[in-house]
């Protein structure tokens, strides 16, 4: 769509997706994750400002630092935002123009269950391009 999209996510209870940064490998492993998301830039440079937290004896400071990325986890607010945010800028960059890109705030909608409720919501989306007049057919649409 040309002012939106839409996506079906799973967000995980936070509490058990958590569980993978515990113990004595946790704090490695969370590293790891965030060069999925982040620059290679920006996860050595969290590295070495808690290191440096550490051998400065702020070692509070370097625990907080963490506990807020964690925070950030399986929250859904989060996550679109930061998605419109890094398309938005790659997209500007990209086309050397300025302002945002998306007609409205997200919106979203809980789906409980399997069956039938989420097979709504797929037909939703696969038939908005239809309904907007892109396509005749969902499978005509490029995305």
């Amino acid at each position: 769509m040309s002012n939106h999209f839409h996506v079906l996510v799973e967000v995980p209870w936070r509490e058990v997706w958590l569980q993978r940064f515990e113990g004595p490998e946790g704090e490695k492993k969370l590293l790891e994750h965030l060069r999925t998301l982040y620059s290679k830039n920006f996860v050595g440079l969290l590295k070495d400002e808690r290191e440096d937290f550490r051998k400065r004896g702020m070692t509070t400071l370097a625990e907080e630092k963490i506990a807020a990325i964690k925070r950030r986890f399986c929250d859904l607010s989060i996550f679109v935002k930061e998605v419109k945010e890094r398309f938005s800028r790659w997209f500007n960059k990209r086309r050397g123009r300025k302002g945002t890109l998306w007609m409205d705030r997200f919106k979203s909608v809980l789906v409980e269950g399997k069956g039938e409720p989420l097979h709504t919501m797929v037909a939703y989306i696969d038939l908005n391009p239809v309904r907007a007049g892109l396509v005749k057919d969902p499978k005509d649409y490029r995305w």
